[in-house]
């Protein structure tokens, strides 16, 4: 199993069990951490980070934001490894963190996330905001984004309920004109 594999599987878990209403997954961003994949259910994060073998899960543990778990993402924090995996890394799991591995089409927990209340909400908000100034960009889409317009609760009702504007101008990465999003159609 590669690590694209278990990342794509890692979002179909984020954004259908999870029922996360925005996932991204190897977003990279100003922050110093670039998630494999983070949801969000409301103000709630989970973040999964993918290990497709020892080296690569041992080597995770001299970053940063792990020896200072306050400094990473996520209010749960989870690994994804293939099966072979799971016994070794358990016995070496950080704590508080949670442990998945993939099994046909189902993700398997083998041990739940428990809630990680310091984390780096700031960074989790840089990553939105990142993600709607490069929606602005409508020459540039963001691969692999997935944006839910939600219907309005009657036919007669084809008001928008509200306005996004980003300007790219106060965007270093961002070119091109500004966008206002009037007329969403879902």
């Amino acid at each position: 199993m590669t690590h694209g594999e278990l990342v794509s599987k890692a979002m179909a878990w984020l954004v259908g069990k999870q029922r996360c209403s925005v996932a991204v997954s190897e977003f990279v961003s100003s922050g110093m951490e670039t998630p494999d994949a983070i949801g969000w259910y409301g103000w709630h994060t989970i973040l999964v980070e993918a290990k497709i073998s020892m080296s690569d899960f041992i080597a995770d543990k001299k970053k940063a934001f792990r020896i200072y778990p306050k400094n990473g993402m996520g209010a749960k924090r989870y690994f994804i490894v293939p099966e072979e995996l799971v016994e070794k890394v358990l016995q070496i799991l950080p704590d508080k963190w949670g442990l998945l591995y993939p099994k046909g089409r189902s993700i398997i927990i083998v041990k739940y996330s428990e809630n990680f209340a310091d984390r780096n909400q700031t960074q989790e908000a840089g990553i939105l905001l990142s993600i709607i100034r490069r929606m602005s960009d409508m020459n540039r889409p963001i691969q692999g984004l997935g944006v839910k317009w939600y219907q309005p609760l009657h036919h007669y009702d084809h008001v928008p309920r509200a306005e996004l504007y980003v300007d790219p101008e106060t965007d270093s990465q961002a070119t091109g004109g500004s966008t206002t999003f009037n007329d969403v159609k879902g």
